[in-house]
């Protein structure tokens, strides 16, 4: 079976592995043949010898590595730093320096025996946000299918808000979308349970914006990332909207232009 790297929003990235291990036929496999590895606990070697293994009367063994990827990104070459610092971290972490480096050959070492693996091996790679230059996502990238899922922002953000609410059974009118991102901002974990808990307030009729702001708590920060998203959307009234409220709230201007800095 061919392996995956599925790397990015969390929630994203969740769903699209569920996605992978119904399309394989992996969705409810026996636990002896179900293997999940944290990487930043594990070894690669061991690793390796599980995704050699035949499956226990079943045609699939399913094995997913969390982290490895950034394990990558801290030990590869994206640090910098002088040459002296670099030298006097070298000498004063002796062991642990070669310990991480072994483990992180490692991981090279597994994503180079993927085309060896058995066939009945579906290996899944799961990891965060990591760079386009990280080593062990380039190497991953001759034997495995690529799944980069980025969060939605802007225009993206109120469509994926909208298929949420019609996947858990409803409709969403535009001003509650407006309103459930301006209160949630950007997380979608958080957003497909409000969606979820709205759905069934609603019960068949369209969600509006008044039942969101009943039922959908309000995040403080969040004002400040739906403020720089209408910036960026070139959306100028709710951008201002946004920012006044937050200044109604309390929050001092400076502050208002460092948030909108950091995320620039």
């Amino acid at each position: 079976m061919p392996a995956h790297v599925v790397y990015g929003d969390t929630f994203l990235v969740a769903r699209q592995v569920q996605r992978i291990r119904q399309e394989a036929g992996a969705a409810d496999l026996m636990e002896s043949n179900r293997q999940r590895v944290a990487a930043a606990q594990a070894q690669p070697a061991p690793t390796l010898a599980m995704c050699q293994s035949l499956p226990f009367l079943e045609p699939i063994r399913l094995v997913e590595i969390d982290g490895a990827l950034a394990t990558q990104e801290n030990a590869g070459g994206g640090r910098s730093g002088s040459g002296a610092a670099s030298r006097s971290r070298s000498a004063g972490s002796g062991t642990g320096r070669r310990s991480s480096s072994g483990a992180a050959n490692g991981w090279m070492q597994l994503a180079e025996a993927i085309p060896q693996l058995p066939d009945s091996t579906l290996l899944i790679f799961t990891d965060g946000d990591i760079g386009a230059r990280n080593p062990l996502l380039r190497a991953l990238s001759a034997t495995a299918t690529i799944h980069r899922q980025t969060a939605p922002a802007g225009a993206d953000l109120d469509r994926w808000i909208k298929q949420a609410a019609s996947e858990h059974g409803a409709a969403i009118t535009p001003p509650a979308v407006r309103a459930i991102n301006e209160m949630v901002g950007s997380d979608l974990w958080t957003l497909d349970r409000e969606l979820a808990k709205l759905s069934l307030y609603a019960a068949g009729r369209e969600i509006g914006e008044p039942d969101v702001r009943a039922l959908v708590p309000y995040a403080p920060d969040a004002n400040i990332f739906a403020a720089v998203d209408a910036i960026i959307d070139r959306r100028p009234g709710d951008a201002l909207r946004l920012l006044a409220q937050l200044m109604r709230e309390g929050r001092e201007p400076l502050y208002l232009i460092a948030m909108i800095e950091r995320q620039l």
